[in-house]
């Protein structure tokens, strides 16, 4: 019996689409390497809630290297999206727009 609501996932690429388009990137700059950048948590976080994976999925689909390594750069990540309001309604407008697509998605079903 499932307590939560279960949906399907969607789609990673899909994701980091939505995303890239939000900070106005490519696709692949989730994949580079970049000092004190926060797109790749950024990607980590929405991957983990909406894509459906792990934290060693997402390690191996961005090629991070480890599950482990994925969880320190979260954590490092929200401490510093805390203290900054802008990257907060950056973040809340970005869980918006996945949230309507999951549920577009859903409703067509």
């Amino acid at each position: 019996m499932a307590f939560r609501q279960t949906t399907e996932p969607l789609d990673p690429v899909a994701v980091l689409e939505l995303i890239a388009a939000e900070y106005g990137v490519e696709v692949e700059a989730f994949r580079e390497r970049r000092r004190d950048s926060p797109l790749r948590a950024i990607a980590i976080r929405f991957l983990i809630r909406f894509g459906g994976m792990s934290q060693r999925d997402v390690a191996a689909f961005l090629k991070i290297g480890s599950g482990s390594a994925v969880s320190k750069q979260l954590s490092r990540f929200a401490e510093g999206a805390a203290k900054s309001r802008a990257m907060q309604k950056q973040l809340s407008r970005i869980e918006r727009k996945l949230v309507r697509v999951k549920e577009a998605r859903a409703s067509n079903r």
